[in-house]
């Protein structure tokens, strides 16, 4: 079983790395890393390397085979290096992993390093970076727990064996990855790097754990016979046997057969214990086989991620069968490594990002738990807690904290910005305003008693929309003066009934509304109607599992839409920039908190989003990059 992971440690340079994993067979793959000045070059060894490979590599001959492939690449490299338009300085590792058998060959720069249990570093390419083509194929055996990392650049030039141990030392794969690319970040490189590092997972063969279970029945025999009762046994009987000599037969005989009749029943108890021992025997091999095809479901998952039905097929099954050891307490470490691979293997699969919370994105600190809401106004960030209005939040800045102390019993749910103020609402329904003079003060609604009690509350222009107990109409008051005029029902009486339940509302000019069944519709109000939005490319775990806040987030000025679903962040991208045209929108990918749960966030911009925790207020900035979400 493989832990593995790639990185490129980006210096903005612009020489093109290409990274490859290719499954072969079972037991059999493929991987490939390529850094070249020209980019076409690149393109045109890797395509050489893959299409050779998927059709002439096997298990048999995979010596054999390797070598007639990098004939084939050199080759290539002879035709290439003469075309003065198509030169370039390449540097390029190839490497096959058959079971735990490690074959390769490199050229350039690239590097191979392989880390021992007991912290011995050993560079396993030769530094030659004028080697322009494959000269030869190095070979060895993995053991487990073996740490391998390679690289597009000579890592010793940047890090000392030391810096190797304790990069490596009990750690995953994406944790050395993201310590070597720490180091690296001080150095001055002059190119991109590509690192790909693996840690190697085997169990004991049958014939081990066989021998294993022998050595302890043996030992276990000589410690129960070795001891004074046993020896105290042996001695009654030998007395016993002289008395017995000593009388009459017929007592003689009863002895004896009352010898045989207890022999008889040891027997039978001694058969049923090694009865029973060889039936848990026999049960701890179907267990460890069942490990063995849960790691071959892991292994097909991950070849197979473009295809959702194989990908989901495959990883259930494993998870059935990692549960089932995990609750009989067998190969734990094996079963938790497994678990955690599945883990990583699924959120690549649903393009999940994990933003890591850490000082340097700290923004502020909460004094009190159970914070409400972040709200931007006159382009400063408020926070709302349940009785009190903190602001302005800005990193190494004290923030001063307006409490409202006719609140009384009553307190904040909700908060929005409205012409430069804050409008609030509270759970016994009512609505408060923190003007920007920093007072607070209850508001009117005129032509009606009261305000209609809600849990949301959003604005837009000079209007402020409400969603009532029912959860089935948006409700919309606009500001005159001091007070709000009375409410305008959005919804016609159909369009009420066919939703059912509003989950949370996103205005972006026009409205779009999260049922409670997590899809999506538009509202528009000229000409009125309802718009089903589509969602592309969801994964499948789009779905609630967790009771944590659900809330949709947009705005005019955005290019996604943003929803917050099981305390993570999912990204959607409309089918176009008119709100007025809106049909459909793509899924991008999610991104959560590495250890706190995320509250509630404020998207300032695209890529630029304050989030809130029961004790923090965190900076989290990213892009998007070919459609996916990369965190910076």
């Amino acid at each position: 079983m493989l832990d593995l992971n790639s990185k490129i440690i980006d210096k903005q340079k612009e020489n093109k790395i290409i990274q490859r994993n290719i499954n072969l067979d079972e037991n059999l793959d493929l991987f490939i890393i390529a850094d070249c000045e020209n980019p076409d070059t690149c393109d045109l060894i890797v395509s050489k390397i893959i299409d050779f490979s998927i059709d002439n590599i096997t298990k048999e001959n995979t010596y054999k085979d390797f070598a007639l492939l990098l004939e084939n690449i050199n080759s290539l490299l002879k035709t290439i290096n003469q075309d003065k338009d198509k030169y370039s300085k390449n540097s390029i590792i190839i490497w096959i992993l058959k079971k735990n058998n490690l074959f390769f060959s490199n050229i350039g720069s690239t590097s191979a390093y392989l880390v021992k249990t007991t912290n011995e570093v050993i560079e396993i390419t030769e530094k030659n970076e004028s080697k322009k083509e494959f000269l030869f194929i190095s070979e060895g055996k993995i053991d487990h727990l073996d740490t391998i990392i390679f690289s597009t650049d000579r890592l010793l030039n940047y890090l000392s064996y030391s810096d190797f141990t304790d990069c490596v030392i009990w750690k995953k794969a994406e944790e050395i990855n993201k310590n070597i690319e720490l180091i690296l970040s001080e150095e001055n490189i002059e190119k991109n790097i590509w690192l790909l590092s693996f840690k190697y997972y085997f169990l004991l063969d049958n014939n081990k754990q066989k021998s294993k279970l022998k050595e302890y029945l043996g030992t276990f025999t000589m410690k129960a016979l070795d001891n004074s009762v046993v020896k105290k046994l042996v001695a009654y009987y030998m007395i016993a046997k002289e008395k017995i000599s000593k009388q009459s037969q017929t007592i003689q005989n009863w002895f004896y057969l009352s010898i045989v009749v207890l022999a008889i029943i040891a027997l039978y108890f001694i058969i049923n214990w090694i009865v029973a021992n060889t039936s848990n025997t026999k049960n701890i091999e179907i267990w460890k086989e069942n490990l063995t095809k849960a790691m071959e479901y892991v292994r097909i998952a991950s070849n197979n991620s473009n295809n959702s039905e194989i990908f989901n097929l495959n990883i259930k099954k494993a998870e059935e069968i990692t549960q089932d050891l995990k609750d009989k307490k067998l190969f734990l470490n094996d079963v938790n490594n497994l678990l955690n691979d599945i883990n990583i293997i699924k959120k690549q699969f649903n393009w999940i990002e994990t933003y890591n919370i850490n000082d340097s994105n700290l923004l502020y600190k909460l004094e009190e738990k159970n914070p409400v809401k972040l709200v931007k106004a006159n382009r400063k960030t408020y926070l709302v807690t349940k009785n009190s209005v903190i602001w302005p939040i800005i990193p190494n800045k004290t923030a001063k904290k307006y409490s409202f102390a006719q609140l009384k019993d009553d307190y904040f749910i909700d908060a929005t910005s409205l012409d430069n103020s804050i409008i609030l609402i509270t759970k016994s329904g009512k609505v408060v305003e923190f003007s920007k003079n920093w007072y607070f003060s209850y508001k009117d609604v005129e032509g009606q008693n009261t305000w209609e009690k809600s849990d949301t509350i959003l604005s837009y222009a000079t209007n402020i929309y409400l969603i009532p107990e029912s959860k089935n109409q948006i409700f919309k008051h606009k500001k005159v003066g001091k007070t709000f005029q009375k409410a305008i029902p959005y919804l016609k009486d159909e369009d009420v009934k066919a939703i059912w339940k509003i989950t949370d509302i996103a205005i972006d000019g026009w409205i779009y509304i999260l049922k409670d069944d997590l899809t999506i519709v538009k509202f528009f109000s000229t000409p009125y109607r309802l718009e089903n939005i589509v969602i592309n490319k969801l994964p499948d775990n789009y779905k609630v599992e967790t009771n944590s806040p659900i809330k949709i987030k947009t705005r005019k000025d955005l290019n996604y839409v943003y929803i917050l679903l099981n305390d993570k962040i999912w990204v959607l991208k409309p089918n176009t920039r008119r709100f007025q045209d809106t049909k459909s929108l793509t899924y991008l990918g999610q991104i959560e908190a590495s250890n706190w749960k995320i509250k509630e966030f404020h998207v300032n911009h695209d890529s630029d989003i304050d989030i809130l925790t029961d004790s923090w207020i965190y900076k989290l900035n990213f892009e998007v990059n070919d459609w996916k979400i990369i965190v910076r």
